[in-house]
């Protein structure tokens, strides 16, 4: 049998109020999708190579922009 804890009880008094500790949670939960929003717009910006004779740097620079994006 394992326990599962009731998140909405721990993190929220009787009338439904946040506490502290899940208002550390929500904003934890905001930040992380703000972070997610900035990768997700960097990668975005990306573009494909157009071929020819620069595909191989065109290629190189994009995959550069999405490893520093993640």
């Amino acid at each position: 049998m394992s326990f599962k804890p009731n998140l909405i009880e721990q993190y929220t008094t009787g009338d439904g109020t946040l506490t502290l500790d899940g208002l550390k949670v929500l904003q934890s939960m905001f930040d992380r999708i703000d972070d997610l929003e900035a990768t997700l717009a960097a990668i975005s910006a990306i573009t494909k190579p157009t071929g020819g004779a620069t595909v191989d740097a065109e290629a190189r620079t994009a995959i550069d922009a999405i490893i520093d994006a993640t």
